[in-house]
């Protein structure tokens, strides 16, 4: 009998710090492609199918990697600030490069560990948190600390992985959570972990091993 690999802030740091570099040409593409058939712009699209950045909101994009998400809702809500945080530095500074070369001038980008957030409690908009909830080893833990500073009626939205249906995408799981202790949560799992947190899931978009979502604050 085997049993997954539990994720570590630890190794995850690392992994993360190396291949910053890559992470938006090869890395993330290869993932994604892998385990839901798309890229980035398709991911990007089925979020803001579910929900888009507004206003002049304050957003934060947690766990930003090379800044993506941060970028994209920076324009797509110039009035609006987003602060990106990564625990791996050497993604930061290529976030802070790609937000400049495009001129996203209101982002901010610093360090910090999604399981204990620097942020003033109630106090934003909007939380995208894309590809970093099956890196953690307390997930729960980091949803509870959105939850606190999520504004009451503020949305949080993100994607994250899956188990998977059929034998194909188990062994793929399997490859994943070995390797790179990626964790593979069960659906009702997660909607066990929103609940908990005190967050009301709105929507949801499932492709192959990853499950995007969108969830509410209620107030």
């Amino acid at each position: 009998m085997t049993t997954d690999v539990a994720p570590t802030s630890g190794f995850h740091g690392r992994l993360f710090g190396f291949v910053a570099p890559i992470y938006a040409k090869l890395w993330k593409p290869i993932v994604l492609g892998t385990l839901s058939g798309g890229g980035f712009e398709r991911e990007l699209q089925d979020i803001l199918d579910l929900h888009r950045p507004r206003g002049d909101e304050l957003m934060i994009d947690l766990g930003c990697g090379p800044g993506n998400f941060t970028t994209a809702f920076a324009k797509l809500a110039p009035k609006g600030f987003i602060a990106g945080l990564d625990l791996a530095y050497p993604m930061l500074q290529v976030a802070r490069g790609n937000a400049g070369r495009v001129g996203a001038s209101n982002t901010a980008f610093t360090q910090a560990n999604a399981q204990r957030l620097p942020i003033r409690r109630d106090s934003v908009a909007l939380v995208s948190f894309c590809g970093t909830l099956h890196l953690l080893p307390q997930p729960e833990q980091a949803l509870a600390e959105v939850a606190a500073i999520l504004r009451p009626g503020g949305s949080l939205v993100g994607m994250t992985f899956v188990k998977g249906e059929w034998w194909a995408q188990r062994l793929i799981e399997r490859f994943f959570n070995r390797f790179l202790h990626f964790r593979f949560f069960p659906y009702d799992h997660i909607q066990t972990m929103f609940a908990d947190a005190g967050l009301k899931v709105e929507g949801c978009t499932r492709r192959r091993l990853i499950l995007l979502f969108h969830a509410k604050k209620p107030g």
